[in-house]
């Protein structure tokens, strides 16, 4: 995500952003967008548009934008107790590579999620030549618990860490 997020023409402090549920405020200085989240890591995109800061604060005058990351299934409903995926991306106008890692392990009550996701890139390459301080590196880890409650509650946490 390379740009601040836009409804209906407001951005910025207009456009609540939340990722399962939770608010990202974490980013701040870089504007309504995270630029490490790994798209790879995002499951479902939930919008709604149009004024919702009766239910979500001053934050949500134009509208809500909902990451839903981290595994499909819930604590005790999938038949594999441990599944992973892994994947890696190029990208030629900047020599780019995204490489992330998944890691689930799954109770009868409880599972864990583990993602990790590195991305690094060299300063864009233009027909007019090379644009300066396009280049960078970063990475995210992400882990998520999904503890299973009477009856069929499920409460989740997460951690994030970026860099």
């Amino acid at each position: 995500m390379d740009r601040p997020l836009a409804i209906r023409g407001l951005s910025g402090p207009r456009v609540l952003l939340l990722v399962n549920g939770l608010r990202f405020s974490v980013l701040r200085s870089y504007g309504e967008h995270p630029p490490l989240l790994d798209a790879d890591d995002i499951r479902r995109v939930e919008i709604i548009r149009g004024p919702a800061s009766v239910l979500y604060g001053s934050d949500a005058v134009a509208g809500v934008v909902n990451l839903i990351t981290g595994g499909a299934d819930r604590a005790g409903l999938s038949r594999r107790p441990v599944s992973g995926r892994i994947g890696s991306q190029f990208h030629s106008a900047n020599a780019q590579w995204n490489a992330s890692a998944e890691l689930r392990r799954e109770w009868k009550k409880a599972a864990f999620t583990m993602h990790a996701a590195r991305r690094t890139a060299e300063d864009l390459r233009s027909p007019r030549g090379v644009l300066e301080n396009t280049g960078f590196r970063g990475w995210t880890a992400q882990s998520e618990t999904d503890v299973r409650l009477p009856p069929d509650a499920a409460s989740p946490y997460s951690a994030w860490r970026t860099g």
